[in-house]
């Protein structure tokens, strides 16, 4: 099995995370506004009372790569998504839900000391004392980054207990694809950089010239007939196709959201 992909929190799912605790925050500081003993909670703290909810443990399975669709590409049933759904609740309770928010402030804080003094130096205003102070928020960067990826590794261990080998080498192919602008089934398969550039643009050649009411490029339209042809896209796109309305309940259900 090819190493697991770094870790990353897109910006999209930082925001709804960030957006749900925030959300619980606030009803939390309203509820404990008349109790002076809380009165000198930060936020940060008040949202770190709780559990996650279920749309947080799914947006967090997404930093990931664990989603309904890549499942369904994997050739997940709708059992193998109640597993995954209840493994990931099981794994992140409120102590580990609690060490990942703290882990992800701690990455966030370091990113932002690193980015200070890093205009200064590109700035060519910093002093020695500056100098050795990016180089420390550059190691502590480093050291925060490698302990939240081992809490998501920890989370993804989990929530992939049940799957086989083949299921989680695909999951993890398509989570090391998943920057390739293209539709999912085609990211089951590794590509080199040109070769990506290629179906993109291929993709692109036959999607435009339909709206325009054209004909695409012959050898655009070869090279999408090709790679559809091939086994793993073949299956990965007909997995979709039937599985992923039942896994996608699936998971829902197992995370508490139906």
């Amino acid at each position: 099995m090819s190493p697991r992909p770094p870790r990353r929190l897109p910006l999209g799912t930082a925001t709804s995370i960030g957006a749900a605790v925030l959300a619980f925050t606030a009803i939390t500081v309203a509820g404990l506004g008349s109790f002076g003993a809380f009165s000198g909670l930060t936020s940060a703290r008040l949202a770190m009372l709780a559990a996650p909810e279920a749309v947080e443990v799914e947006a967090t399975l997404a930093r990931v790569g664990i989603t309904a669709e890549t499942l369904a590409a994997a050739g997940c049933s709708s059992g193998d998504a109640t597993n995954v759904g209840a493994d990931a609740l099981a794994h992140l309770d409120t102590t580990n839900w609690n060490a990942l928010v703290s882990a992800d402030g701690d990455v966030r804080d370091a990113q932002a000391e690193v980015d200070r003094l890093g205009k200064l130096v590109r700035a060519g205003q910093a002093d020695q004392e500056d100098l050795t102070a990016y180089a420390t928020a550059k190691s502590t960067l480093a050291t925060e980054t490698s302990t939240r990826d081992g809490l998501l590794d920890a989370l993804y261990d989990a929530a992939v207990a049940d799957l086989t080998s083949g299921e989680t080498t695909l999951l993890e192919t398509m989570h090391g694809n998943s920057d390739r602008p293209v539709p999912l089934q085609y990211t089951v398969s590794d590509r080199t950089d040109a070769q990506w550039t290629s179906l993109r643009n291929a993709l692109a050649n036959i999607k435009t010239s339909g709206m325009c009411g054209e004909d695409p490029d012959t050898a655009c339209t070869t090279l999408v007939t090709n790679c559809n042809a091939e086994t793993e896209v073949a299956t990965a796109a007909s997995n979709l196709d039937s599985n992923l309305a039942g896994v996608t309940s699936a998971l829902h259900t197992a995370l508490g959201q139906e």
